[in-house]
């Protein structure tokens, strides 16, 4: 499952240069398709008794003249339902919901922590744009860091936090999408375990 602005034409390739097999899927929702089509994956691998991986990524290729701090990118990811051993990331919560308005509430980070069963205070990482509402310990922006790759910056993020959690600087993080006039999207990892802790 891959996200990209122009749709289709990335997912197919990729799947068939990686000889992956069922279901291939699209997913647009502008700068949130990245966290989007992983939201998607631990969905259906969730469910899905006849998967034990799921591949998702996002791929922005800008196609016209960039500006300064803009670029293009790409990001993946693969979700196991059985993790090989050693530390492990759980993708606690996920949740993708209607545009964030100014200043008010996410719905996608309400909906993510409810579904991980934590609250703001247990989380100890932010990935993604600020949201004044949310006082975390650490924000990491990856567009202060990376530029603007478009639907992959929130792939990046993602991959960022689940470094850190592994590593264990971080137990509970959060990642969210830039926010886009099409969605939004959140989702929590914690370290195997974190989540009852």
């Amino acid at each position: 499952m891959f996200a990209r602005m122009v749709l289709n034409a990335t997912t197919g390739v990729c799947s068939k240069a990686l000889e992956l097999k069922g279901p291939c899927s699209t997913v647009s929702a502008a700068g949130a398709s990245g966290l989007a089509a992983v939201a998607y994956a631990a969905h259906l691998l969730a469910r899905r008794g006849d998967a034990d991986h799921m591949v998702a990524g996002a791929v922005e290729e800008a196609g016209r003249a960039l500006g300064p701090g803009v670029g293009e990118g790409a990001a993946c990811v693969v979700l196991a339902a059985a993790p090989p051993p050693g530390p492990r990331v759980r993708v606690a919560g996920w949740a993708v919901a209607g545009p964030r308005a100014p200043g008010g509430p996410d719905g996608a980070v309400q909906a993510a922590l409810a579904m991980a069963g934590c609250a703001p205070r247990d989380l100890d990482l932010g990935v993604g744009p600020r949201i004044a509402a949310l006082e975390l310990p650490r924000w990491i922006a990856p567009t202060e860091r990376l530029g603007d790759a478009g639907a992959a910056t929130s792939g990046f993020g993602l991959a960022a936090a689940a470094v850190l959690v592994r590593g264990g600087a971080a137990r509970r993080a959060l990642v969210v999408a830039e926010p886009s006039e099409s969605a939004t999207c959140a989702i929590v990892l914690t370290q195997e375990g974190a989540e009852h802790a």
